[in-house]
């Protein structure tokens, strides 16, 4: 039998980081949000620096800001507004939204969601079949890693997890 990590272990082991938010409604009522750790780098670091692809939107910044305290403080998540389940919905892909933010992952528990990746709006839509590129890359990366089984919830539907 192959021993599989949790997710306290893959944190502890560098693979995944967990976001945290003081907001104190996040605090054990909320969702938990999950990223790997070369994912949280590039929000952090070159997504948060950007310029938003429309003049009218408030900063990349703010934007991945108030999705992620929206996100774990378990505020309303709206279908084809804030979220996307990605087809085929038999991979169990989701995709979080904001006007410049694309968000890809997995909910490994209900309520507890796993980045993958994540990518800007633009560059999203800029190529035919990228989405399903993404899609993919989430499951394979969802296989690699080693995790406690059942490692996502299957047949997720969005009242299952949001």
């Amino acid at each position: 039998m192959t021993y599989m990590a949790t997710l306290d272990e893959l944190e502890s082991s560098g693979i995944l980081s967990l976001y945290k938010h003081s907001h104190r409604a996040a605090r054990g009522k909320g969702r938990e949000m999950w990223f790997y750790r070369e994912t949280a780098r590039w929000l952090v670091e070159d997504f948060c620096s950007m310029e938003p692809f429309y003049a009218d939107s408030i900063s990349p910044k703010k934007q991945a800001a108030v999705l992620l305290k929206n996100f774990v403080v378990g505020h309303e998540f709206e279908p084809n507004i804030n979220f996307w389940h990605m087809r085929p919905h038999d991979e169990d892909v989701f995709e979080l939204k904001t006007a410049d933010l694309r968000i890809f992952g997995w909910f490994y528990r209900p309520r507890v969601f796993i980045v993958a990746q994540a990518q800007t709006f633009e560059l999203t839509h800029n190529a035919a079949g990228i989405h399903a590129h993404y899609r993919n890359e989430v499951a394979r990366m969802r296989e690699e890693l080693e995790l406690d089984s059942p490692k996502w919830v299957v047949g997720a539907r969005a009242s299952d997890v949001f």
